[in-house]
Order: C-alpha cells, then structure tokens, then sequence
C-alpha cells in the first residue's frame, strides 16, 4: 500500500485552519476506525501516546508527544463518539475533536470509505497556539504541525513520523 498525503491550510489572524486528507488505497474501515477512534496512536513514529482514557460511548482523550524527545509540544486531542453513516462499502465516520496542551481549538477527525479505500482527513478549525508556542510565529507552527502529520519534517526534527505510521501497521509492520 502506498499513502498519498494532501494538505490545505490558512491561518486568520493567531488562528490555524488545516486539513490533511491521506488516502490509504486498499486499507480496511473497520481496522483504521479502532486505529484512530479506539486505540492508542502508537503507530505514530517518532511520538509517544500518554494519558488515554475512553469512556463506554466510545468519546476518548489523550496527549500526543509527535516527537517524542525533540520537542516538548503536546498535543493533547480529545474526541467525541464517532458517528458513523452509510452501508458496508460508502461508510462516513466523523469525530468532533477538541485540541488541548500546546493547542487550543476544535477540529474533528473523518474516515471515509471509498471505492479503492479509505480517506482520513485530520481537521484544525481555527486552532491557537498555547504555551511556548506562541512564541513563534503562526505560520512557522502551522508549517511544523503539517509537516509532523506528512513525515515531511526537517533537521532538527526526525523525518517519517505522523500518518506515515499508519500504512506501516496496516502493512503488518510495527512503527518506531
């Protein structure tokens, strides 16, 4: 399987608005559904998951390190139940989410299932820096957090992390 990663992104004042759509050509619903909505991210490579709790509707919350030992951002990501449509073959599952930590905004998580595969699309609706972050400039952070999600990231920051991850596990392999 070979991922395709597409990303749009504009920034309003201190507030980031960014997609990242990755389409996963022959990947299962069902097995990327409990990758992003029920379990832990530790197909995430170069980060670390800490902090999950999920309660019995399904809505769960946690800290994201993305790279783990390279930087001290946090992005604490905390999801309501998905809701999921469609039959076996065209299912929709969205997830409102609410970013915490080094973030602060709403945003939400989708999969799609398409004909070839699945889409997921990662969303920040008018996110804000927080911490130490806004000690540097909007565009820098929202150019990092984009790159983190490609594995597109550049020295100092390790290469390959992010939804990389994801074509790595459901490829049978494990991640860093």
């Amino acid at each position: 399987m070979t991922i395709t990663i597409e990303q749009t992104h504009r920034i309003d004042g201190d507030r980031m608005f960014a997609t990242s759509t990755v389409r996963l050509p022959g990947a299962p619903f069902e097995k990327l559904f409990r990758l992003i909505f029920e379990e832990s991210w530790d197909w995430w490579p170069h980060g670390r998951t800490t902090a999950r709790t999920q309660n019995e509707k399904g809505s769960g919350r946690f800290v994201l390190r993305p790279m783990w030992l390279r930087s001290p951002a946090q992005v604490g990501i905390e999801m309501d139940t998905p809701e999921t449509t469609g039959q076996p073959g065209s299912r929709r599952a969205v997830a409102k989410a609410r970013f915490f930590g080094s973030f602060d905004g709403p945003g939400r998580y989708e999969l799609e299932e398409v004909a070839d595969g699945v889409v997921l699309r990662s969303v920040f609706e008018g996110v804000r820096r927080r911490g130490f972050l806004k000690l540097l400039p909007v565009a820098s952070v929202l150019d990092i957090h984009l790159r983190a999600e490609a594995g597109t990231l550049q020295f100092p920051f390790p290469k390959g992390t992010g939804f990389v991850g994801l074509e790595r596990r459901l490829d049978g392999g494990e991640t860093p």
